[in-house]
């Protein structure tokens, strides 16, 4: 992992924490994930980043959820995979990566 990426992870960890310090009387530590994800192959250098965070309350004060999978490449740019490709591929890349945390 380049130091360019870990810049890049800390920002989207430091996201998904203050998300879930803003919902903790929702259950926010059963329900916020932050999962690293890398591949086995040597040309792929990427970082995977897959979070499930709090996006809202429902009238009944229940949480609705969001699972985002983001990209980050060598030199810390990262996007949004389902911005670029359909869920269904998104899915398909992550479960053949191997998770890192």
């Amino acid at each position: 992992m380049t130091r360019e990426q870990e810049i890049t992870i800390e920002k989207y960890r430091k996201e998904l924490d203050d998300n879930c310090n803003k919902n903790v009387a929702y259950n926010s530590s059963e329900i916020c994930k932050f999962n690293l994800y890398k591949s086995d192959s040597e040309e792929d250098k990427n970082i995977t980043i897959r979070t499930v965070s709090i996006t809202g309350i429902s009238d009944d004060f229940q949480p609705f959820n969001e699972v985002t999978t983001i990209l980050v490449e060598p030199d810390g740019n990262a996007f949004k995979m389902t911005d670029v490709y359909p869920t269904e591929l998104v899915n398909e890349y992550v479960n053949k990566l191997k998770r890192i945390n």
